[in-house]
């Protein structure tokens, strides 16, 4: 059973209904050397979480939602990720495999497809290419997992913005996804590239995938490599980050975000994550950016003699220089809308009003929807508080990242490359007026 209904459509009913629904299934779709290891780092922390072994049997709620949303059971009774791994490559895909099995979890045995070559970082060839000759490859075994969803939320997929296959391939995924599964969620993950440049096609790549995301997914989250970069020397006392360290603390952050929570006024778990996370936070089609933050962010040793407070944690979220908009006294809205998870002790001492002020959203936005909580007792990755915050608003990469696909097209470079694999310079027009309309949305708030 497909669902696609946001948290009005639960306003209404009983909590009887509600928890008779029982919770729903997220498919994810993890594509590119990218996208396998971000979902592979947050289904292991997700696991983790559901098999901490301080729950014991006073949450079993808890556990059990947790693991009817990401793992499905098998005939044998044991359960594996609801996920399809996905690269024109091997090495990545069979690097997750092998990840999983060592933090204690796996993947269904026929849940990855990959080939022994890439896509030469080339946005066109993943989409074009790749896409029309093995996109219904890939779709069979989506179709595979969802058949063994008994309600089906939505879909996850994850993919970088800067390479061939996670941005080209995972575009087209997504457009399939959205044709095959019209009434299911698809709420993206993007990974940003570095500004210094991963990839010198990096921007062509990114825009390309923007505009195609825009149109077939319900939202798109998104972190950027240079921010959680910073995060990992300010904060975890990291020297040189490295990838891994890069896609941990982004798998963290999201992991935060999606494990069972309260809806404010709801006293049961909410049963359709996707919906709820889409229904608080996109209002409109025009405005579909979803910033991903969360705290503490702690090196190890040091988590044993911190001292926990909602004052302190908040003011961290308000006040993050790394964020696109930092939260402060102003005229003018600097986002939609905003999410906010609180996990752990006292979570209704947690004073976030400034979070909530109405001058930071557009005057369309009524009050009591620009600001939605959800809420858990129990902690989470072994802090005893933490928080996340969603926020609907425009990356602060977009407009550089237009500007040079701009400057690069108008000087024709690297075009030839992708109009070899079906490109035409007006599919460039027309995704970069599409993200100069997104911009113009956001500007005008």
């Amino acid at each position: 059973m497909i669902s696609r209904c946001g948290p009005a459509v639960l306003e209404d009913r009983s909590v009887d209904v509600a928890v008779e629904l029982g919770g729903m299934a997220v498919v994810t779709v993890q594509v590119g050397q990218c996208g396998s290891q971000v979902g592979s780092e947050l289904l292991t922390h997700l696991w983790r979480d559901a098999h901490d072994a301080l729950l014991g049997s006073r949450d079993r709620d808890y556990r059990e939602t947790s693991l009817e949303r990401f793992f499905g059971l098998c005939a044998q009774g044991k359960r594996y990720a609801r996920a399809v791994l996905v690269d024109m490559e091997p090495k990545a895909v069979r690097a997750s495999l092998a990840s999983a099995r060592r933090a204690g979890w796996s993947y269904h045995p026929h849940s990855a497809f990959y080939q022994q070559r890439g896509s030469g970082n080339n946005w066109a060839y993943g989409y074009g290419v790749a896409g029309t000759q093995w996109g219904k490859d890939v779709m069979a075994i989506v179709r595979m997992q969802v058949e063994q969803c008994d309600r089906l939320a939505g879909f996850l997929p994850m993919l970088s913005l800067a390479g061939g296959t996670g941005s080209g391939l995972g575009s087209r995924l997504t457009q399939l996804l959205r044709d095959e599964y019209p009434k299911a969620l698809i709420v993206n993950h993007v990974t940003w590239p570095f500004s210094s440049g991963e990839v010198i096609v990096q921007s062509y790549n990114a825009m390309l995938s923007l505009a195609a995301l825009h149109d077939a997914s319900d939202a798109v989250l998104f972190h950027e490599n240079d921010g959680v970069h910073d995060t990992c020397r300010q904060h975890l006392g990291l020297a040189r980050p490295g990838l891994r360290d890069i896609n941990r603390l982004i798998a963290q952050h999201l992991a935060t975000m999606m494990q069972p929570a309260h809806p404010h006024t709801l006293p049961f778990y909410s049963c359709d994550p996707l919906g709820d996370l889409t229904g608080s936070l996109v209002p409109s089609p025009e405005f579909r950016l979803l910033s991903v933050q969360a705290v503490p962010e702690l090196a190890e040793r040091i988590r044993d003699f911190t001292c926990y407070l909602w004052t302190s944690l908040l003011r961290d979220l308000s006040t993050d220089s790394r964020r696109c908009n930092p939260v402060k006294s102003t005229s003018r809205p600097s986002c939609v809308s905003r999410l906010l998870v609180l996990r752990g002790k006292d979570t209704g001492s947690a004073e976030y009003a400034e979070l909530a002020a109405p001058s930071s959203f557009p005057a369309w936005v009524p009050p009591e929807r620009g600001l939605t909580v959800w809420t858990c007792s129990r902690p989470f990755g072994g802090h005893e508080k933490s928080a996340a915050l969603l926020t609907n608003e425009v990356p602060p990469s977009l407009n550089d990242s237009l500007r040079r696909a701009w400057d690069m097209f108008n000087a024709r470079a690297y075009v030839h490359q992708y109009i070899e694999h079906g490109v035409t310079e007006d599919d460039f027009l027309s995704s970069f007026s599409v993200l100069e309309q997104v911009l113009s949305s956001y500007r005008h708030l």
